[in-house]
């Protein structure tokens, strides 16, 4: 029975399935190549010539685990590996470009933006192996959602000017864009009160669309994506921005930063929010999972 044993660990090795989900699958296929076994050997053959016949039978374990992650996932591991890896190289790329467009004095907003395109791509790609359902997916597209208006309105004006030109609707790029902490005031007092008021504010409405994630799919590991958005387009920015000023330096020319020391100090602040992003998530994850437990011994408690 080694040689069955091999075959599912085989299979379930790259199958980016969470410890439990294996042994559950483990013990299902186990239970059917036994089966198989058992069948085989009332008809004749001997157990080593019953386990060969069953294993064929059974077929290979790429194909199989192919099956598995696509039933799992929608899609096949290796196609999702391949997307990730792909948004991860045309980051870079993205990123080496427009530094050395910049160097030479050609400024787009594209490339800042490219970036944190082919980075949420990466990411979306890789987040799909927490998805279990068609619902899990759907909520995994709308995750990012928060960030992405953010961005738009920096870099596209969207929804800025929609309540008339005396008031400008600026809610989202100063909750869910990392780069309003390189803003500068008169008074250093309002300046920090201001910046630790949008970390606290920004993590109350990322745990409150947590939360209605939770909602709709429960599943904790989808729900607590917007925060991991967070955390990454934090990053993204401070990588972004401090590669252009690195290499760049004087010639660097933004509309999103006005100077190296104001983005240099709006990083302390963009580190203290992905602190708090890290406690509020492994308090909500913690809560998420205590709920998924009591969820699953439900039936059991039912039946006795």
């Amino acid at each position: 029975m080694q040689r069955i044993s091999a075959l599912l660990n085989d299979i379930l090795r790259q199958s980016f399935l969470s410890k439990r989900e294996k042994a559950e699958w483990a013990e299902e296929m186990n239970a059917h190549l036994l089966d198989t076994v058992e069948d085989l050997r009332n008809k004749g053959f001997s157990e080593e010539q019953a386990i060969t016949i069953a294993m064929k039978r059974f077929g290979a374990a790429d194909e199989i685990r192919e099956r598995l992650t696509t039933n799992m996932y929608g899609f096949k591991s290796k196609s999702i590996l391949a997307f990730g890896l792909a948004g991860a190289i045309l980051m870079l790329i993205s990123l080496i470009g427009g530094l050395v467009l910049h160097r030479y004095g050609i400024y787009s907003r594209l490339s800042e933006l490219l970036p944190i395109v082919f980075g949420t791509i990466m990411v979306m790609s890789f987040g799909l192996f927490f998805t279990r359902k068609g619902l899990d997916r759907l909520c995994l597209l709308v995750t990012p959602l928060l960030f992405v208006m953010g961005y738009m309105q920096v870099y596209l004006e969207f929804l800025v000017h929609s309540f008339g030109k005396y008031f400008d609707f600026l809610m989202f790029e100063r909750l869910f864009f990392s780069g309003v902490y390189d803003q500068q005031y008169d008074s250093t007092f309002i300046w920090h009160s201001f910046n630790f008021s949008l970390i606290w504010i920004g993590n109350g409405f990322i745990a409150g669309y947590a939360i209605i994630i939770y909602v709709i799919c429960r599943n904790r590991r989808v729900a607590i994506m917007p925060f991991v958005w967070s955390m990454v387009y934090t990053l993204l920015h401070m990588g972004g921005i401090g590669a252009f000023y690195f290499y760049v330096r004087e010639q660097f020319n933004s509309s999103v930063t006005s100077s190296y020391v104001f983005f240099t100090q709006g990083n302390q602040y963009r580190l203290l929010d992905i602190g708090f992003n890290l406690v509020v998530l492994l308090c909500l994850n913690a809560i998420f999972n205590y709920l998924e437990r009591k969820r699953s011994r439900l039936p059991k408690l039912g039946v006795q």
